[in-house]
């Protein structure tokens, strides 16, 4: 399932990265889904996509 999070202050790509649902490769996974270079920079306030377990309720 794709989820649409909003950054917070102190997240990094890395940090946010860590929340997807995969076992590996989460990284490049959410530049790739995002659309992102490994060298950018997340603001607080951004929306970013991310792949997570479960359903919507």
């Amino acid at each position: 399932m794709l989820d649409v999070v909003t950054v917070r202050s102190g997240e990094t790509i890395q940090s946010v990265a860590n929340r997807m649902a995969y076992n590996d490769l989460k990284l490049e996974r959410f530049l790739t889904l995002n659309g992102l270079q490994a060298n950018s920079r997340l603001v607080p306030g951004q929306k970013v996509k991310l792949v997570v377990y479960g359903t919507r309720s």
